[in-house]
């Protein structure tokens, strides 16, 4: 006589199928994780770049007519302040190399990928080429035109930085979450899934009855309780530590 075999057990052994289908290897989730943290660092250093750059714009802004003779008294101020710049942006090139090299991890067969890590290199490049350009009027001090093109300069670098961010959190940042790391996907689709299980239980129950009858008749009788749904538990949420920092970006004296 075959062995009856438990309903819930048997319910059970679908839902932890359908589990393992959606989980992801620990491995590439370690991988996605610190992707979207050096992206979030890329993100910060960004805007903290930026911030920097008012340090010189505002009291432009403020002030129509800078005599050249001001800014000749101002020179070993103007030179450090111009260096830090560089040096803002050198460093954001580096946090995004080491973020690009992370979600490099998942470009091979996905276009989709490929062509956001194209568009944030693109971006990122633009960025380079108008501090660059900021870098070489901020050497010009003796020009009539200095005070205008410092604040054409900075306008320019913070039109490009604001594509660069919206890049960096709705194309880059969300594709990790719903596509690799599956936060938003995966819960949907469970909900879903579950409902559908949900749906078809009576018809499943059913047909494990008939079946269980056919191998032993007097095994297994009719159960008076509901059919048990089967709860698919959410995705693990992953932790991502705050990566703040302060920083001593001095000031410009008018």
């Amino acid at each position: 006589m075959a062995h009856p075999i438990n309903k819930t057990e048997y319910l059970e052994k679908i839902a932890n199928t359908i589990e393992m289908s959606f989980e992801i290897p620990d491995a590439e989730k370690e991988i996605a994780n610190d992707a979207k943290i050096r992206f979030e660092a890329v993100l910060k250093r960004l805007r903290d770049s930026t911030e920097h750059l008012d340090i010189i714009y505002e009291p432009f802004k403020r002030h129509e007519s800078v005599s050249t003779k001001s800014l000749v008294r101002k020179r070993g101020l103007l030179n450090r302040y111009k260096q830090k710049v560089k040096e803002n942006f050198n460093e954001l090139k580096t946090i995004a190399l080491l973020a690009i090299r992370k979600l490099d991890t998942f470009a091979t067969g996905d276009t989709s990928i490929q062509e956001i890590i194209n568009s944030f290199v693109d971006s990122v490049e633009d960025v380079e080429k108008l501090v660059t350009k900021f870098l070489d009027v901020m050497g010009d001090y003796e020009s009539d035109a200095f005070r205008e093109d410092i604040m054409s300069s900075i306008d320019a670098i913070r039109t490009q930085t604001g594509k660069l961010e919206v890049l960096v959190k709705d194309r880059i940042i969300e594709h990790i979450d719903t596509n690799i790391l599956s936060n938003n996907w995966m819960s949907s689709k469970r909900d879903e899934l579950k409902l559908e299980i949900e749906e078809r239980a009576p018809l499943i129950t059913e047909l494990f009855e008939e079946r269980q009858k056919a191998l032993d008749p007097g095994s297994f009788p009719g159960s008076s309780k509901e059919t048990q749904s089967l709860n698919v538990s959410d995705a693990q949420r992953a932790y991502y530590p705050d990566h703040a920092r302060t920083m001593n970006i001095g000031e410009f004296g008018e």
